[in-house]
């Protein structure tokens, strides 16, 4: 394997490991609110139709928060803006 692929594992390595480090509090936060609100949904019914489409809104956001800039950010300060060409298209290929 070529040593820029080699390095680049390695960064994204540490930023996940920061990522759990940093953040970890917040997958109870979501665990716990999607088994509350699927509880809602099939004892109540379409009656939290709403409630469930800006959950998933706000879940999404939070995804695109870490992976689209978070992520993003640092792997431009760590390794440059080639760092992104590698990335970017990462969850397009096969």
């Amino acid at each position: 394997m070529d040593p820029f692929g080699v390095e680049f594992g390695k960064t994204i390595g540490q930023l996940v490991t920061e990522y759990r480090t940093t953040f970890a509090w917040v997958a109870l936060v979501w665990h716990v609110s999607t088994f509350a609100l699927l509880y809602l949904i099939f004892r109540y019914g379409n009656r939290y139709r709403r409630v469930f489409a800006a959950y998933f809104s706000l879940n999404y956001a939070w995804l695109v928060a870490f992976v689209g800039i978070w992520m993003s950010v640092q792997l431009c300060e760590r390794m440059g803006m080639v760092a992104l060409a590698v990335y970017g298209p990462r969850p397009f290929s096969s």
